[in-house]
């Protein structure tokens, strides 16, 4: 596929930032699960730095709500806006409002599936899905639980390398490690 091929998929897309860092952020899911409702949590409520030393907030600012051009470039996947909704957020109950945190395009880095909480395994294996050819890791998340936030946030934090899971531990084994 060419960097010129494009499409455009039903989703919101986030580029979540800290450090200098960025990452982009693909929430795909049916129509009313939460997509923008989750998108406007991390956009009000920069995260702290989990305890790492030296890590800033994690912040993010709208690439697109509801529909997401994606565009493949050199082994990467870029994510904008259509102009005809660049800068704008659905909020259920009040209407489309006009953001002035946009970032106009965001290479993607992660891409999170709405799920309800009690389909999602408790400890998952590694998972990727391609898009335009292109791998990503997935995720899945409900993202009408109040920790959702945190855990996207969490998710980029693993992606920088800031904080890593530990691999063969198993939750009684967490005993152990005390």
């Amino acid at each position: 596929m060419t960097g010129s091929s494009a499409v455009c998929v039903h989703a919101t897309c986030l580029q979540l930032e800290s450090g200098g860092r960025s990452l982009g952020v693909l929430l795909r899911g049916p129509s009313g699960c939460g997509k923008s409702m989750l998108a406007l949590r991390l956009l009000d409520e920069p995260g702290s730095g989990l305890g790492v030393d030296g890590n800033a907030a994690v912040t993010a600012s709208l690439v697109s709500d509801d529909q997401v051009r994606l565009r493949p470039a050199d082994g990467e996947l870029l994510a904008s806006a259509p102009a005809t909704i660049a800068g704008l957020l659905e909020v259920r109950g009040l209407g489309i409002v006009e953001l002035p945190r946009l970032t106009a395009e965001t290479r993607l880095g992660l891409v999170i599936d709405h799920a309800a909480s009690s389909s999602i395994d408790r400890l998952p294996a590694a998972v990727q899905t391609r898009l335009c050819g292109i791998g990503l890791p997935l995720h899945q998340l409900d993202y009408s639980m109040p920790d959702a936030p945190a855990r996207v946030r969490l998710l980029a934090r693993l992606a920088w390398g800031d904080v890593q899971l530990v691999a063969d531990c198993l939750p009684q084994d967490l005993a152990a490690r005390r």
